[in-house]
Parts: structure tokens; sequence; C-alpha cells
């Protein structure tokens, strides 16, 4: 398996383990697989689309019908073969991650000390983190994560500067990898440093609980902070949304 295709696989595991976790609705059929949840901005995808199994049209139909979410997670080679179908169905594509994985021998710690970090222990404490992501997410419902709460898979992270949480991250582990996710910092204190000091630290603490992978998403406003951690780029992947203006 390629380091890109591993890295999308990673993801979607985790959201397989949120909705395991979750009232979350998990769809299943021939050619995709989907995760919806009503009362949250994220998680709502369709993913593991085979395009050869199931048409854009079919889907474009399903999500009219309200039966699925209406944004799709496709590879890069997906999109450059059907880019005309996804256009003709009223597809749009809205954002674009690349995929990544640490390079061991690149690794580098920041020189910036200015949070105070700290492993979120207490669902008071969780609440407040899920609102500092929301601020990267749209809103985010808290009981998604708080049912994660404990659970040796999830480790939830916040950086704070005069005891004021700024931002978050989460370490999902699976199969010996570990994905770093919803790395936010608030809106007022982004170009501090802040997001890369808590991306560096999660990589190290990842590697220290023994993770033989480290992976990440990113999109492309973070994308070369994130390199200069010793992240290495391994291929983009898109967001496409029926009946929306590109973003």
């Amino acid at each position: 398996m390629s380091p890109q295709q591993h890295i999308i696989n990673h993801l979607f595991e985790f959201f397989e383990f949120i909705s395991k976790k979750n009232s979350a609705t998990h769809h299943k059929e021939k050619g995709f697989k989907g995760i919806s949840h009503l009362n949250s901005s994220w998680p709502n995808f369709i993913y593991n689309i085979d395009l050869n199994q199931i048409t854009t049209s079919d889907l474009a139909t399903k999500i009219t019908n309200k039966q699925l979410p209406q944004h799709l997670i496709l590879t890069a080679e997906q999109v450059d073969e059907h880019e005309n179908e996804l256009t003709t169905n009223g597809f749009t594509p809205i954002a674009e991650w690349s995929c990544l994985e640490l390079d061991k021998t690149e690794f580098k710690t920041t020189n910036n000390q200015q949070l105070t970090i700290k492993k979120i222990t207490s669902k008071e404490d969780l609440k407040d983190w899920t609102t500092v992501a929301s601020s990267g997410f749209g809103t985010l419902e808290n009981s998604i994560f708080e049912n994660c709460f404990n659970n040796k898979s999830v480790e939830f992270y916040g950086g704070y500067t005069n005891g004021k949480l700024v931002a978050t991250a989460l370490l999902f582990h699976h199969n010996n990898t570990t994905g770093i996710y919803h790395v936010v910092t608030l809106p007022e204190e982004r170009g501090k440093g802040f997001g890369s000091e808590l991306f560096t630290f999660c990589e190290h603490k990842a590697l220290k609980n023994g993770a033989d992978r480290v992976i990440a998403q990113s999109t492309t406003e973070g994308l070369n902070a994130w390199l200069n951690t010793g992240m290495k780029l391994y291929g983009n992947f898109y967001l496409f949304c029926l009946n929306k203006s590109k973003q």
C-alpha cells in the first residue's frame, strides 16, 4: 500500500471509530461508505468511494434525496479520471488536503516554548477543547468527543497561554500508526506559532508512545508549517460538495 493510501485509510478508520462510539449514522453500500451526524458540522462525508461501482449521478441523487451527506472525499487520481462527470452532476471542489507522514530522520523540535501543553483529562476541559476546535471546523457536537473520552485509541491535547486554551489537537492510534487531527488555533491567536508548537509536541508524543508511523492531513494554509516539522508530502486528496461554490 502506498503511503498516500495508508494516510487516507487512517482517516477513514478514524471516521469508523467515531461512528461506532456515537449516534452518527454510518452508511455502507456497494461502492462507498458514509458517515453523518445531524447536530455537528463534522463528520459528514461520503468516503472510500469506488467510482467503478457507483456513479457520481447516483451519488448526487442520493444526496438530493437526503439519504447521504453532501461531501465526497476523492483522491487526485479519481478527480483526474472523473472530473467531467463530477462537474456534470453538480459537484464542486471546496477543499484540498495534503497527505503527510513524519520522516523520523528529519523530525525537528520547535524552539518556541510559548505554550503550556496539557492532556485533556476532564469533561469540563473537553467542552472548552470542543469550543476551540469548532473555530476551525464549524460547530462541533461535544458529545462526539465525550463518547470517545478515556478510550486508549484517542488522546486530546490543549495548548494554553496565560491560562487560556488557544490551540487543540487530537491523536488517534490505530494499527501502530498515530494520526494527528483537529489541530486548531483560535482565530485571534493565529500567526504566533502556537499550532506548530502543539503539532510538534504531538509528533514527539506519538513517537514516545511507540508509533511506527505518524501521519496527518493538512489544508493548503497549514502545509508549510507541518513540512517544517519533518513531515513529508505524499500527494493530495479533495473534498467535493454538491451544488456549492468553491470557498
